[in-house]
């Protein structure tokens, strides 16, 4: 789903739980979905230079978390 920038960064300073300033940057770089966070290579991720491999890999369970929450119905995980 493609979502505009401001959606975007809504979405992952509330699901992530990272700040505005981050999400920015993610978004500057390529990346508008929850699946996208969720999936790519710790490697990739580290190559951008946004989050230190503790915080990708805090981002990607959040994400990975909604996901599925998202996946099987839960409705206090809703978008």
């Amino acid at each position: 789903m493609n979502r505009s920038p401001e959606a975007a960064e809504a979405l992952f300073v509330r699901i992530l739980e990272i700040n505005g300033e981050s999400a920015l940057a993610l978004i500057e770089r390529g990346f508008s979905s929850l699946e996208e966070i969720a999936y790519v290579p710790v490697g990739e991720f580290l190559a951008l230079g946004v989050l230190g491999e503790t915080q990708i890999q805090t981002v990607r369970a959040r994400a990975r978390k909604h996901l599925l929450s998202q996946e099987l119905g839960d409705p206090d995980d809703s978008d």
